[in-house]
């Protein structure tokens, strides 16, 4: 069974006292290591630069069309269905039924 301990430092086991480790040494690249990090860093700016371009364009062309507000939206869809009682189109149903019959005409 594996042993969940991380250890916080090192202690001294002469005196007791909590020393630093040594550091291990840092890993070195080689060039072409750096090569290779390079050049997929380059594509991801790439990638990130498109995706920054397409949001642009998106919200230029959503910027250049006339906005609605929220009432004006809500007044259309208002007007669209909403008619005078009696000259909607429902009406009852011949036969002297109490059904409604509605037909749903949809502009827009």
């Amino acid at each position: 069974m594996s042993s969940r301990f991380v250890s916080g430092g090192a202690i001294d086991a002469e005196t007791g006292e909590a020393t630093t480790a040594p550091a291990p040494p840092p890993a070195r690249e080689t060039a072409a290591d750096l090569v290779v990090k390079k050049g997929e860093w380059l594509a991801v700016q790439k990638e990130l630069e498109a995706e920054r371009q397409q949001r642009e364009a998106h919200r230029l062309a959503t910027a250049a069309e006339p906005e609605k507000s929220l009432f004006e939206v809500l007044q259309a869809n208002k007007g669209a269905f909403v008619t005078p009682p009696g000259r909607g189109p429902c009406r009852r149903s011949s036969g002297g039924s109490r059904q409604v019959l509605c037909k749903i005409v949809w502009s827009g």
